[in-house]
């Protein structure tokens, strides 16, 4: 988990005093392992957060093998055979 702050002065913002008082407040598992100080947050044209720039410019580097890759779709997805979608039936005419 990360958290992402926003200073006037980023150079100056003390993470480690922020952490030091989450753990005196929060329970051990809500603690942050990392802390991101911004000037501003980034934010779509209406004004709104955008939060999935935030999660990737925060996201841990992945510990899987640089080689693997996980598989596509789930087993017993697609269409039926015959080109139906589940639960439909064909019409007779």
């Amino acid at each position: 988990m990360a958290a992402v702050v926003v200073s006037r002065r980023p150079a100056s913002f003390d993470t480690a005093g922020v952490l030091a008082a989450l753990k005196e407040r929060i329970a051990n598992y809500k603690v942050p392992k990392r802390v991101f100080v911004v000037e501003d947050l980034p934010r779509n044209a209406m004004g709104k957060v955008h939060k999935n720039v935030l999660r990737d410019a925060t996201r841990a580097p992945s510990r899987r093998p640089a080689g693997r890759r996980r598989a596509e779709g789930r087993a017993g997805e697609g269409a039926r055979a015959g080109g139906q979608a589940a639960g439909c039936r064909g019409t007779a005419m």
